[in-house]
């Protein structure tokens, strides 16, 4: 398609949701971008949400304007280009700005809005953002495409009595302008996709741990002294996990912070949110006497979101497409992890108890599908999850890492996370990294297990191990097989 966008270009172009083209349109001709946002967050949850977005960017041309916003025009309140009334139009979620405004080089957009309560999970006392994979768009105008990662500079104004913790680091803390209320402005963030930003604001309490140069902060809403009571646990596991993924990558922790929010009623186990990464507080919070299963559990939770600052944060993918990715990468380094803090564990026998059943399961269905899967529009993206990324994806990079070495494999990832250091990376990209790094051909391997379904059934047959295709495919399955069992 031509980067002329023209009437018809952008009627294509505007589609329902986030589609490919619109995706690669924009990441092409809108660069350098960056968010200036403010939020107004009134005490009482059934009262709206108000906010100021101001959007920066580069263009080479004069080009129209395509933002993302699943709202209706009621809730536009104004939009001024290059700091101009300017005409626009709200339709199949997005706002759209004529080019007559637009300059070529830097612009910026401000767009005044309400708030739709889709991604603000609001309590009596406290609310927070979960805006993965494709709900940025519900709270605020934006570019809401992985590949676009921006610097945040954000401002929230909340009642006096609460606190607030965001992606960044907290720069000031006004409480004379607004009475009775908290101005809070938070340093500007490093590069970030959309589904990454966040925040939290209420009544929470925090707790501050500090080993050798580095402290985290945890914020939580429990009142029980003996849960209470788990928080340098909970702590000592995030630094030891943040000192092994350093030690691997040779990546200092690539973020100005590192806090985590324990909340009631939160929707997954955790969620990596550079600065600010959330837990529920059933995952955290253990019994009084918990087993060694629920005390793996957390471990396993915490040592999942914290390795994604790296692989994820860091270095994100750049379409949902590869979001299995980013979970097979975290799952991965996990488990090692998980190898160091308990090694009276079996945790080989644990990892195919886990998940080699539902992802045979899965696979040799009809309704499977490949690892790499297509997508042609972001609001299809939850689509993506299921078995074949949380257990298929896991055995195949654990077979990749015994057909290359486990320290070519630890070298090729460290490349990686330099070369494409706050930027985007697909899995082909890391493909090649990986063959130039082991001078191996690894094409056939990655054609068969990534972006084919499937598995072979391995017999053992007189002359040795025969791998037939139960899908009728001829196919040559590039795989090394050991056999292993457990008293």
């Amino acid at each position: 398609m031509s980067c002329q966008a023209g009437d018809e270009q952008i009627q294509v172009l505007s589609e329902p949701g986030v589609s490919k083209e619109l995706a690669t349109f924009r990441s092409e001709k809108y660069l350098n971008v960056a968010y200036s946002l403010s939020f107004n967050i009134p005490e009482e949850k059934n009262e709206p949400v108000t906010g100021v977005a101001n959007i920066l960017w580069d263009q080479g041309e004069k080009l129209p304007l395509i933002i993302d916003f699943r709202g209706d025009s009621s809730q536009i309140i104004s939009v001024m280009l290059n700091r101009e009334p300017v005409e626009y139009k709200v339709e199949n979620e997005h706002i759209i700005l004529p080019s007559s405004g637009a300059w070529s080089g830097k612009n910026m957009v401000s767009i005044a809005f309400r708030s739709s309560d889709q991604s603000l999970n609001r309590r009596d006392e406290f609310l927070y953002t979960l805006l993965v994979p494709d709900r940025a768009r519900t709270l605020f105008p934006c570019f809401d495409q992985p590949d676009i990662k921006a610097r945040y500079s954000l401002e929230l104004i909340i009642p006096e009595t609460w606190k607030a913790v965001a992606n960044g680091k907290i720069a000031g803390v006004d409480s004379l302008s607004h009475p009775g209320r908290h101005v809070v402005t938070f340093q500007e963030t490093e590069p970030l996709p959309t589904y990454l930003f966040s925040f939290v604001a209420g009544k929470l309490q925090q707790e501050t741990y500090s080993r050798e140069n580095r402290s985290i902060s945890i914020y939580h809403r429990e009142t029980d002294p003996a849960r209470k009571g788990q928080c340098p646990e909970i702590a000592s596991q995030v630094l030891d996990a943040l000192d092994w993924m350093e030690a691997y990558t040779g990546v200092p922790y690539p973020f100005a912070k590192y806090d985590l929010v324990i909340l009631p009623g939160f929707q997954y186990g955790g969620m990596e949110h550079t600065g600010a990464t959330l837990y529920n507080d059933q995952s955290m919070f253990l019994n009084e006497e918990p087993t060694l299963d629920e005390q793996l559990r957390r471990s396993t939770l915490i040592a999942h979101e914290t390795a994604h600052m790296w692989f994820g944060d860091y270095v994100t993918m750049r379409w949902f497409n590869d979001v299995w990715l980013k979970e097979v990468f975290a799952g991965f380094m996990s488990d090692k992890i998980m190898t160091q803090l308990y090694p009276e564990v079996n945790h080989r026998l644990n990892f195919f108890l886990n998940h080699y059943e539902p992802a045979l399961r899965t696979d040799r269905t009809r309704g499977t599908h490949p690892i790499l899967q297509e997508l042609d529009n972001l609001k299809d993206a939850g689509t993506l999850y299921g078995d074949i990324i949380y257990h298929k994806a896991p055995i195949v990079m654990r077979m990749l890492e015994r057909e290359i070495s486990e320290r070519r494999l630890q070298v090729g990832l460290q490349r990686y996370l330099r070369r494409w250091s706050y930027s985007n990376a697909d899995w082909d990209e890391l493909i090649k990294l990986l063959e130039s790094t082991t001078g191996q051909d690894l094409q056939a391997w990655n054609e068969i297990w990534i972006k084919e379904s499937g598995a072979p059934v391995i017999e053992f047959q007189k002359n040795g191990i025969v791998m037939t295709d139960e899908c009728g495919k001829n196919r040559v399955w590039p795989q090394a097989v050991s056999v292993f069992w457990d008293y």
